[in-house]
């Protein structure tokens, strides 16, 4: 039930009580999000997050209706802000976590102790902008992840023409 409420009221819900709201901000740093959400869990299942690659970096990219998103150590959780509400379409979680959205916020996290793979991909139903995307790892550690752009056009050009016994590329 802890857990529900969390996310209720992260996502906004529920109200949630004063009692609640103290409560549900479980690493105590004013804000509500994934970060309590995965320590709960930690504390729920009883973690040791010293067996667990630690996070230290993650990044994402966006191509076409897919979301992309890497990191170097394992995921319990991340929290995703998009510019308006799109569908999530396509998203192979494992078994054991679980996803809530509420419009253009979207949450997911590991409900039995198991960490996504490095690289992980959503599907949504249409294009759509992240705003923000931050990553939880086991203890409490998050990051937020940066984006990498991907190029929408590629040029290359080779000179001089003809050339003989060298030449320059530049792409």
């Amino acid at each position: 039930y802890d857990a529900v409420m969390l996310v209720s009221i992260m996502l906004e819900l529920e109200n949630g009580n004063e009692f609640q709201l103290y409560a549900c901000d479980t690493n105590q740093d004013g804000v509500i999000d994934i970060e309590d959400i995965v320590l709960l869990i930690q504390w729920i299942l009883d973690i040791d997050i010293n067996s667990r690659d630690q996070i230290s970096h993650g990044q994402y990219y966006q191509d076409n209706k897919s979301l992309v998103i890497e990191s170097n150590g394992g995921i319990a959780g991340f929290q995703i802000q998009l510019s308006e509400s799109a569908t999530i379409t396509d998203m192979s979680l494992p078994s054991g976590w679980s996803l809530r959205q509420n419009g253009a916020i979207c949450v997911a996290y590991s409900m039995d102790g198991s960490s996504l793979p490095d690289k992980f991909i959503i599907g949504f139903e249409r294009n759509t902008v992240v705003k923000d995307l931050k990553i939880a790892g086991w203890g409490g550690k998050s990051i937020q992840a940066q984006k990498v752009p991907i190029p929408n056009s590629f040029e290359l050009s080779v000179g001089p023409n003809p050339f003989n016994p060298g030449c320059t590329i530049s792409f």
